[in-house]
């Protein structure tokens, strides 16, 4: 994601593109960042707000992209955690931007409960960035079952975030269920449809994953790329009808964590642990250990 003062930046003024090198200079920079929150019984609200500008802090002025940087500034978006619902993921752009979100969630009894996010991130000029409206329900059924469905409707200036393109206009509906078989067993199912015209057109991508605490996790996933309609062959994608299917395993011991994995993975975001990258297209074996001292 571009959010690099020192790279080369596309900036969208007034439907004309306006190239600008970045150059080394010292100007003074900030960052104000205020919440506000309120519950009440079973409402809950929470109000976010954000500017930046001329706010690069790193310890090598010359360091690109995530290299160097003594401070990090979270994007003022909802922390998507589905596959497809966090493709387009807005980074904290640090030469200036302003951003706002809000949260509101409600329980209306012990199994339902419902939640509304609002996030809105533009330039300093008002050159919109980033917008997602995502309304979700969660249904419980004691500790047996859990049904979670929701929308998240999305606009995304992936010139600015990845350099290509303009706009990406979508809209996601996404679905997950967790089945408790035991306190020790479960299995957890996830669906999602992107629909959109941009980038690389409409997807479907499917998870199911089996649990054994306290060490072992299987899991199996596929990204479909939906074929476009004769109507639309003009805006056809090389990946078009094509399969990106991971399997995996993951196991657990006290603080240290595992995984082995196949994974065939498109260009664009990925997202895991809360950190999303840019990465470029992959296929083959990872291997990931993390251990916490």
């Amino acid at each position: 994601m571009i959010n690099d003062p020192l790279a080369l930046r596309t900036v969208i003024l007034e439907g004309k593109l306006d190239t600008i090198s970045g150059k080394l200079s010292n100007r003074t920079g900030y960052t104000f960042y205020t919440s506000v929150s309120y519950s009440k019984n079973k409402f809950g609200l929470t109000l976010e707000a954000k500017r930046t500008k001329d706010f690069s802090f790193r310890q090598n002025p010359y360091a690109l992209g995530i290299q160097g940087p003594i401070n990090f500034l979270p994007p003022m978006a909802k922390q998507n955690t589905y596959r497809l619902t966090a493709r387009f993921a807005p980074a904290t752009q640090e030469l200036g931007e302003q951003a706002i979100q809000l949260d509101l969630r409600y329980k209306f009894n012990k199994k339902l409960s419902a939640s509304l996010n609002i996030s809105d991130i533009q330039f300093l000029d008002g050159t919109e960035l980033y917008r997602e409206i995502t309304p979700e329900f969660t249904w419980k059924q004691k500790r047996k079952w859990q049904f979670i469905g929701g929308l998240q409707i999305l606009k995304y200036n992936i010139a600015i975030y990845q350099g290509k393109g303009d706009y990406v206009d979508a809209l996601t509906p996404y679905a997950e269920f967790l089945y408790k078989f035991s306190p020790r067993k479960s299995i957890r199912v996830e669906a999602q449809y992107l629909a959109t015209e941009d980038e690389f057109g409409s997807w479907v991508n499917g998870l199911v994953e089996v649990g054994m605490a306290p060490h072992w996790i299987f899991y199996a996933s596929d990204m479909y790329k939906l074929k476009h309609k004769k109507e639309v062959d003009a805006n056809k994608s090389k990946y078009d009808g094509t399969h990106f299917p991971s399997l995996g395993v993951v196991y657990s011991y006290k603080s240290n964590r595992v995984s082995l994995a196949y994974v065939k993975q498109v260009e664009g975001i990925n997202c895991a642990g809360g950190i999303c990258r840019l990465e470029p297209a992959f296929n083959g074996i990872k291997l990931t250990l993390n251990s916490s001292f």
